[in-house]
């Protein structure tokens, strides 16, 4: 058994190899509503606007794609396809052989070589010269390999067992359950995660294992333990090779209703309901299928409010007017340093004016030459001075 890993592959991608990748994936479609080369197009516009910002300044990334957009993933994973199916013919020419089981998730990669070690060897390093750009790094697994969260292990008799795969890092702290979101999402992570665990567990006390475990953190997040319990007992119910099958998608022709989850919210769904004959009334039914299905966005969170993702500037602090007029910018001195009272220089580290809100001033004066007064105030400091009297 091996592990692979791309290094690097979203930045790292080959962008006209990938639109030929592309290219060639659009074309094997069936319905072709919309034309492959304007597709193409759009897809070299949303790569063109790969912009992002750091102290100040605006780059456009000229090669690969951007991590976290919702083009790549699928843009990076196309053109992999096209990568190892080279990969394979290439081995094939030189070797005689491929790997003989393969499988791919997006970047990481694990298999079964049949052959010596040096052969395996070779392979690398085909893979690693077949694109200047694509390189890999890789594990020879005697015994176990891990991939992704899966555990894989071979026995004596050249079965394979798997299991599931936490990293000695792992903290996975479940969503409390007196988070402000809907209850079917918080009654569900129960429900997924013993699934999960049915699909990657081959061995039944594998299974009640990490089962458990699982088990414990929900009920130390607050989760009800007979809720949890019973949970657990109807996953371990289920055959595993209905845990492996995909859920299928229900295609209907609902329309979402979309809005900003809270607790306060009324029950929407059964308003909506409740008026679905005003679209019979507006000839609209023909097109719909019943009432619209509510969707709940997730509300702002304190993440959301107090973290800024945009990276700030590195600048010089100081102090001085706000600029805007108000009677205390005369008074104000420019400067970047303070003495403090042995008189050693003191450099400020954020920019501050009359406006600024929770702030230490001091009080200069010319004919001592020194600060004479300290002072603190929780508002603005123009609003600590508002009617009194300032004199130079």
């Amino acid at each position: 058994m091996f592990v692979m890993d791309v290094v690097a592959l979203y930045p790292s991608v080959p962008r006209m190899k990938a639109r030929e990748a592309t290219r060639e994936n659009l074309e094997a479609r069936e319905i072709k509503k919309i034309l492959t080369e304007n597709l193409l197009e759009l897809g070299d516009l949303v790569l063109r606007s790969n912009e992002f910002q750091y102290e100040g300044e605006r780059y456009i990334q000229k090669e690969g794609t951007a991590i976290g957009s919702k083009m790549g993933k699928n843009y990076a994973c196309t053109y992999m396809g096209m990568w190892e199916k080279e990969v394979g013919e290439r081995a094939m020419v030189e070797l005689g052989k491929k790997a003989k089981v393969w499988f791919r998730f997006v970047d990481d990669v694990w298999g079964i070589w049949s052959g010596t070690k040096e052969e395996f060897e070779k392979f690398v390093e085909i893979c690693n010269n077949n694109e200047e750009r694509i390189k890999v790094t890789y594990e020879i697994c005697e015994r176990e390999a891990v991939f992704l969260d899966v555990k894989v292990g071979k026995e004596e008799d050249g079965t394979v067992n798997t299991e599931l795969y936490v990293k000695p890092t792992d903290r996975t702290r479940y969503l409390h359950t007196r988070s402000d979101h809907p209850k079917h999402v918080k009654e569900g992570i129960g429900k997924g995660q013993f699934r999960r665990i049915r699909r990657i567990c081959s061995r039944e006390e594998d299974y009640w294992k990490y089962g458990k475990q699982v088990q414990q953190k929900l009920t130390s997040r607050g989760y009800g333990e007979n809720q949890v319990r019973q949970q657990l007992v109807e996953a371990s119910k289920m055959e595993r090779n209905e845990a492996l099958k995909r859920v299928a998608k229900k295609d209907d022709r609902k329309i979402n209703f979309v809005i900003t989850h809270s607790r306060y919210l009324p029950n929407v769904s059964r308003i909506l309901k409740r008026h679905e004959h005003y679209l019979k009334e507006d000839g609209i039914e023909k097109y719909l299928e019943g009432a619209p299905r509510l969707s709940l966005r997730r509300g702002k969170n304190l993440g959301d409010l107090m973290v800024n993702a945009r990276a700030r500037k590195n600048e010089e602090g100081g102090s001085g007017p706000c600029g805007k007029g108000c009677k205390l910018c005369s008074f104000m001195r420019e400067t970047n340093v303070v003495k403090d009272k042995d008189g050693k220089d003191m450099k400020l580290t954020e920019k501050m004016d009359c406006r600024t809100v929770g702030a230490v001033y001091g009080m200069w004066c010319r004919k001592c030459a020194k600060i004479v007064y300290v002072g603190k105030t929780k508002n603005r400091i123009m609003e600590r001075f508002n009617g009194d009297q300032i004199q130079e």
